[in-house]
């Protein structure tokens, strides 16, 4: 959040992981975790080596985590968020597609009007989909 402006968003979480998030995997140092109860709902991470020194830096545009090299003596990128500009919050609008061409990104509505009409689909109900408080 930049204020109260929100910046970017990342994809749901699939129960291991934050979808679009491949660095997140189940046999990285890093142990991430939902917490959804009747009083909250977190998420939270923790460092499941001893040896590894991590940090996360966050700014107005930018959540970066960094791991130290102990070969090279500095911080390597581990992750930064949002990858892509594609990642900016809202950038297409609701139902938005973002094409990445090169370094240059488009935004493109996936509405279905023509001719000022609006063709409307049925909503169906997913069953294996799970809501956050079912984990």
């Amino acid at each position: 959040m930049n204020g109260s402006e929100k910046v970017f968003r990342i994809g749901p979480w699939n129960g291991l992981h934050f979808s679009a998030l491949p660095e997140q995997v189940s046999n990285s140092f890093i142990h991430y975790e939902i917490v959804s109860n009747d009083d909250d709902i977190f998420y939270s991470y923790s460092i499941e080596i001893n040896t590894v020194i991590s940090k996360v830096v966050v700014d107005q545009t930018k959540q970066r985590r960094y791991v130290w090299d102990e070969q090279e003596h500095n911080w390597r990128t581990y992750v930064t968020l949002p990858k892509d500009f594609c990642d900016t919050y809202g950038l297409c609008g609701p139902y938005g597609n973002c094409i990445m061409t090169q370094q240059q990104s488009t935004g493109k509505s996936l509405n279905t009007s023509t001719k000022g009409t609006t063709q409307r689909r049925k909503v169906q109900k997913m069953t294996v989909v799970k809501n956050p408080g079912e984990f």
